[in-house]
């Protein structure tokens, strides 16, 4: 299948036959242990496993060879592959090589690969890691979708390769400072496999592990003896991007530093072989589609004029423009600030002028009337809010409202009508709909088996977006099959996914029951879809790494 890419100014649109893509952020310091998982689905490989699932043969191409020999002398490095190159099988190989020699030697070996993002987990486990290691060595898979209460020095105690999110190891390095029973150290480990590898920066949970990593490092330094046994590490990404540097010594300072923080000898990409990866991973081809603003936004005005309104009742006098992030930001401090001087009528006015601008980012990226339920839904809510119950006769009693509250819900039930209005008047509709489906239509036409993927910016967009292809009777009739993909994490006022949800979804996805994905950008990174063969990004503008992934 020829690789290719349409891209856009508000429409970026990417065809390639093979995708990465997933959700479900890890970041949440409370993840709990959950749910492990063993070869075969029970804590050993026993002989009927074995003779009823051949062993895959495990092998490099001259290219995977090429980068892989670093680690394979035990070196710590970091790996650069394009995604579809088979970076993941690399470190499947170098995991084997690794383990096979530590027994060569009669010495425990044991693997740990991390990642970020909770299918990965599986995807790694089932794709992967288990068939091919599972005749030779005991493989687990850990991530924190459920409550149970797993031990996980018996887990990594018990077997040879554990595939985890990061943070259910930070927690368990946690655990070991109070209580060394209840946790684990990093000497427990002889080869720690950093997926995404880009991420080790920052506050983030991969450099949280390095920094106990490198601490060790340091303090082994200044003992002769009794010294921490040290695991070798290696690192996977497509790009380690540039840290938005805007000039080449940034650019290679941030990768220096990424090196650095994975105490990395070098970053490995192919050179020698490189013919041979670019017949392996073909360069997609890219297309913009460039959407004009609306020439006329009456429904945008009138919720301008409603926020100008509120401003001047509280006060406020912002710079900057609305419905921009730049306002977003403004406004969320001034809630802050208000707070904490408890001045209840400011940071009740701020927090509604939020909702407004809200609003006016959905109605630039979507319909006008996903931006008017947005905000009758949150009216509706205060209203409730504002409600007692009379327990004599069940019957709701209205509260007094205090004057900031009354001036808010007045003003907006005032104009309710007019907005409603306005929402369904089809003349004002969002251009860049209008490209998307066009866009759409044209890629599920003259494809035979579509599948596609539009990233886009929130969870409520991409709901959104979901509910509009729905209700369109075209996409039915070209047989698109839509879900939406959003995070499992609860940072976010729109519902989020449970995994169980999400893997669902991505089966679906696999097996064709469902041929267009609607996910937000936490989706760019990991699972790979080689049917896959349209990707759009819609109305996004994000770094190197998104590009690349």
């Amino acid at each position: 299948m020829q690789h290719s890419l349409v891209t856009c100014a508000y429409v970026f649109c990417l065809l390639e036959s093979d995708v990465s893509f997933l959700d479900a952020s890890v970041s949440d310091a409370s993840e709990s242990l959950g749910q492990v998982s063993f070869s075969g689905d029970s804590d050993y490989v026993d002989d009927e496993d074995k003779r009823s699932s051949p062993e895959p043969e495990l092998s490099l191409r001259d290219y995977q060879m090429e980068v892989a020999k670093p680690a394979l002398e035990g070196k710590n490095i970091i790996i650069c592959l394009p995604t579809g190159s088979g970076k993941t099988r690399v470190a499947v190989y170098i995991a084997k090589h690794h383990l096979d020699k530590k027994r060569e030697e009669e010495k425990t070996g044991k693997v740990i690969v991390l990642v970020n993002k909770v299918p990965l987990v599986e995807q790694h486990f089932r794709k992967e890691f288990h068939p091919y290691l599972k005749h030779h060595y005991r493989v687990a898979k850990l991530s924190g979708e459920s409550q149970l209460k797993i031990s996980f020095p018996g887990v990594v105690q018990n077997n040879d390769v554990i595939i985890c999110t990061a943070q259910i190891l930070e927690n368990a390095l946690l655990n070991a400072d109070s209580d060394p029973e209840e946790g684990v150290r990093l000497a427990a480990f002889s080869l720690i496999v950093i997926d995404e590898c880009h991420h080790t920066q920052k506050e983030g949970v991969y450099n949280n592990i390095m920094r106990r990593y490198l601490k060790e490092k340091r303090q082994n330094k200044k003992q002769s003896k009794s010294r921490l046994p040290q695991p070798q590490i290696l690192g996977l990404t497509a790009s380690p991007g540039v840290g938005g540097a805007k000039k080449p010594s940034k650019a290679e300072e941030h990768i220096l530093k990424i090196c650095a923080n994975l105490d990395a000898d070098r970053i490995m990409t192919v050179k020698e072989h490189a013919k041979q990866l670019s017949n392996q991973v073909k360069e997609p081809y890219k297309k913009f589609e460039i959407a004009d603003d609306k020439q006329q936004d009456p429904f945008k005005e009138k919720l301008i004029s409603i926020m100008t309104e509120i401003q001047s009742y509280c006060k406020f006098n912002p710079s900057c423009e609305f419905g921009s992030q730049t306002y977003e930001q403004w406004i969320v401090q001034e809630e802050k600030k208000a707070a904490k001087e408890k001045n209840r009528k400011e940071r009740v006015c701020a927090e509604h002028l939020k909702k407004y601008n809200d609003a006016l980012q959905i109605n630039d990226t979507i319909r006008m009337i996903d931006s008017y339920e947005h905000l009758k839904s949150f009216y509706q809510e205060e209203k409730n809010k504002k409600m007692a119950v009379n327990e004599e006769e069940d019957e709701p009693l209205q509260l007094k409202l205090e004057e900031t509250d009354k001036f808010l819900i007045d003003l907006f039930y005032g104009k309710e009508k007019l907005l409603k209005e306005l929402a369904s008047k089809e003349q004002y509709e969002n251009e860049k709909l209008a490209k998307l489906r066009r866009t759409l239509m044209v890629e599920f036409s003259k494809t035979f088996e579509p599948r596609g993927i539009i990233f886009t910016k929130t969870r409520q967009s991409a709901y959104a977006l979901y509910q509009w292809i729905k209700e369109n009777p075209k996409f039915e009739d070209l047989g698109v099959k839509a879900h939406y993909l959003i995070g499992a994490g609860h940072n976010s006022e729109f519902k989020p996914m449970t995994q169980n949800e999400q893997k669902e979804v991505i089966e679906k996805f696999r097996r064709g029951e469902v041929n267009l994905l609607i996910a937000t950008t936490v989706a760019e990174e990991g699972l790979d879809i080689k049917e896959c063969n349209i990707v759009i990004r819609y109305g996004l503008v994000t770094n190197e790494i998104a590009m690349v992934q």
